[in-house]
């Protein structure tokens, strides 16, 4: 059984449905995200988690517990977020402290907790300070301690590292992951940000338009996504328009718009004459300036339009001579000094069959 059950639930907001029967099942222990653009209902749905919303259909489970009409206070479910709403006029001690003393928890109780809480997000000197004296990741950890301070069943975080600098959400997406792995709690993550989704989710659920388009672990978002949004929205992609020319088992022959004969790999039955697009990874592409193609290899010449050194990588983009602008990352050779090829360059881009994905427009 899930921890938690969200079943057909739906809240609409006059006509603009925010969540539209999203059901997704979610396991104890888990570390799962809720990955969309803005607009899409993931913030909207973590609300109706916590009861902060109320649903308009469906219902949700905890266990075996109906939680759809409980008050928030009533569900063993906290929230951290964005803004981490510390009180700025209490101590730290006195933050992560205050739900308990809300409980009538006894004093010495609530300082030997306050101090296990500090020790388990590294701020055990920190106990004394106010809200303003602290960096953004001491802040976020500060809010995290609060919402773990009464041992909840399930962690809720809303976009919790979207305010923090590059380096240190870096740094604290590693802290998350140590976090939660310690202390066991189901974690329920709001991001539109796909890097920090596939670092840390277990399995994230892709939402556009208040639905769930795919859920899946991070690998299989990346490598099989289900339809061109999902390709699109996870990382970057070439997006190609085809249409199946012929099947070969798992392969396909695709008529590629500006582009010509190309072979792919396909994961659900299609038909000869269906429309639908090609999905490739610039990380899957290869240059060279004079290349022999396998068999199993596609192979087009082109000439390097432009090209972005990002240090550890260098994205080109080459165009073909029939046309077609494709994007291409490779990693830069330090032999080399990085950049293997020059913007006039002409060159030959190949990828195996099996680099490319049909799917569903």
């Amino acid at each position: 059984m899930p921890l938690l059950d969200i079943r057909n639930v739906s809240r609409w907001f006059g006509e603009l449905g925010a969540v539209q029967g999203v059901s997704l099942q979610i396991e104890a222990g888990e570390f799962f995200t809720l990955l969309g653009p803005s607009g899409c209902g993931k913030t909207t749905l973590l609300r109706l988690i916590a009861g902060f919303e109320p649903l308009d259909q469906g219902q949700i489970f905890l266990g075996e517990r109906d939680m759809s009409s409980s008050p928030p206070e009533a569900r063993p479910i906290h929230t951290v977020f964005q803004s981490y709403a510390l009180f700025p006029h209490l101590s730290v001690a006195e933050n992560i402290g205050f739900p308990l003393r809300m409980r009538g928890v006894p004093r010495t109780e609530i300082q030997a907790r306050v101090q296990a809480a500090l020790d388990e997000v590294q701020l055990p000197q920190m106990a004394g300070r106010y809200p303003d004296e602290l960096s953004g990741g001491q802040r976020q950890r500060v809010a995290i301690a609060r919402a773990l301070i009464d041992q909840p069943e399930i962690l809720l975080l809303d976009e919790p590292l979207a305010a923090l600098d590059l380096k240190l959400r870096e740094q604290m997406r590693v802290e998350l992951i140590k976090l939660q792995q310690e202390v066991g709690i189901t974690f329920v993550y709001v991001t539109h940000d796909q890097s920090e989704a596939l670092a840390l989710s277990h399995r994230i659920a892709v939402m556009n338009e208040g639905k769930v388009i795919q859920v899946d672990a991070p690998d299989k978002i990346y490598e099989f996504p289900l339809n061109r949004f999902v390709a699109d929205f996870i990382g970057n992609c070439n997006l190609i328009d085809v249409v199946v020319a012929a099947v070969d088992g798992a392969l396909v022959q695709l008529s590629a718009k500006g582009l010509g004969t190309v072979r792919a790999q396909i994961e659900q039955p299609v038909q000869i004459g269906q429309a639908g697009v090609l999905a490739l990874r610039p990380e899957k592409l290869r240059i060279a300036i004079d290349h022999a193609p396998a068999p199993d290899e596609n192979c087009f010449t082109g000439t390097i339009r432009h090209q972005l050194y990002l240090g550890d990588v260098t994205r080109y983009m080459v165009k073909l001579e029939t046309g077609l602008t494709l994007e291409v990352l490779l990693p830069n050779a330090a032999a080399a000094g990085g950049r293997s090829f020059e913007i006039g360059d002409p060159v030959q881009l190949t990828w195996h069959d099996t680099a490319g994905r049909f799917l569903n427009a």
